[in-house]
């Protein structure tokens, strides 16, 4: 499902600061290796196309998973990685290094966003490199293997099956690399481009260790640790929801408990669909306009983006949900309502509980409310046998 891509003055701030810290950049690296080029304009026009083209790559795949992965849309993080960067880049021209160690760069922006970033920043730093340090088109096709190899590598150090494999992977190309295009640029070949080689190929390996450890224990574990302190009944949020409609906060707990073990059953985030099923109406505290103000108030109080994806979902009737949660949460809010009524209204007293759920259920199928989220068949019945196991609990 498609939500709004809406614009962010701060998100604006961090793209301009990337392409200053490019053009402060190129002009530096141009004045301290004194080399003579086709002209700094040249030089600054095809280092911000290349900057440009990851820019709107990153754009992309930010309105593509909306608010569903945070990594997509974290300018700040992202900025912070190409400063590094652009400072490695740096000290490597000051100490007339042929070659740097673009497989960490590489490496570096995969993990944080996806290998195609890591590759088109990893070109442009290759492409600055080449045009002010060794201005040969064979080193400029090294960098870009180097690239390529990290970037690929990169999600290998998140796998503890295969880091070894990986590591293996990095060091091997960059001797072979490095040995090989040494020889046919200089016509020589020795020990010690062997032994130089080696060495960027363990910073690599060593710096792709750290930053995998990095994103798996902060930044992909974050959303998680959001979600958690949300969850607190005695959160900020919690509290005003509650204060906001007492009657409308119980009706989204018994949604929440519903969601939860339903999710946990077919081994979806029951977190997530937890806090989803809590805060799915959480607009009404704006107005009632839920799928615009789903997003306000979310955003109002910092709720991670996997979240306000899918209280946006839930909102919206227009179009199907795309994650698992977001339909759960649904079918529960469905499930407690027609429940609800029943024990209102006299005429439906004799009706019988399981009629009725397996009726909703036929129903979000006629609809195909489900199939967009990829929830399949034995997870269907699944979540029904779970929803029929709690309600009488509820």
């Amino acid at each position: 499902m498609a939500l709004e891509a809406r614009f962010s003055p701060k998100r604006l701030i961090f793209v301009i600061c990337i392409f200053l810290s490019a053009i402060f950049t190129d002009i530096f690296l141009v004045n301290i290796t004194r080399t003579e080029t086709y002209g700094l304009i040249g030089l600054i026009s095809g280092s911000l196309i290349l900057v440009l083209l990851g820019v709107v790559w990153l754009e992309y795949d930010r309105t593509t998973h909306k608010y569903s992965e945070e990594k997509f849309g974290n300018f700040c993080r992202i900025f912070i990685v190409f400063v590094a960067g652009c400072v490695i880049v740096t000290v490597c021209a000051l100490m007339g290094l042929d070659v740097a160690p673009f497989s960490v760069i590489s490496m570096a922006f995969s993990l944080i966003t996806e290998p195609t970033t890591g590759v088109i920043f990893g070109t442009y730093f290759s492409f600055l490199y080449n045009s002010v340090v060794t201005m040969d088109y064979r080193y400029f096709i090294l960098y870009l293997i180097l690239v390529v190899v990290g970037a690929a590598v990169a999600r290998l150090f998140a796998d503890k099956d295969t880091i070894a494999g990986g590591g293996i992977i990095v060091i091997c190309s960059y001797v072979l690399c490095c040995t090989v295009t040494q020889f046919v640029v200089q016509q020589r070949f020795g020990v010690l481009p062997v032994v130089y080689s080696m060495a960027l190929g363990i910073v690599s390996v060593a710096f792709g260790l750290i930053l995998g450890w990095y994103v798996t224990r902060f930044v992909d574990n974050r959303q998680q640790i959001q979600i958690q302190r949300l969850l607190d009944p005695n959160s900020k949020v919690c509290a005003a929801w509650k204060n906001h409609s007492p009657k409308q906060y119980k009706y989204c707990l018994k949604v929440a408990e519903l969601a939860y073990e339903a999710a946990g059953y077919i081994g979806a985030d029951a977190a997530l669909a937890k806090a989803g099923g809590i805060f799915c109406r959480i607009g009404l505290m704006s107005g009632n306009e839920l799928v615009k103000s789903n997003v306000e108030v979310g955003e109002h109080y910092n709720f991670p983006t996997n979240l306000i994806q899918l209280i946006y979902e839930t909102a919206d009737r227009s179009e199907f949900p795309t994650m698992k949660e977001a339909a759960i949460v649904i079918m529960a809010d469905r499930c407690v309502r027609a429940f609800v009524k029943m024990e209102t209204d006299d005429a439906k007293v004799g009706w019988n509980r399981e009629i009725v759920l397996q009726q909703l259920f036929n129903n979000a199928t006629t609809e195909g409310l489900l199939d967009a989220c990829g929830i399949s068949y034995k997870e269907y019945l699944s979540i029904k046998d779970s929803f029929s196991r709690k309600l009488g609990d509820l």
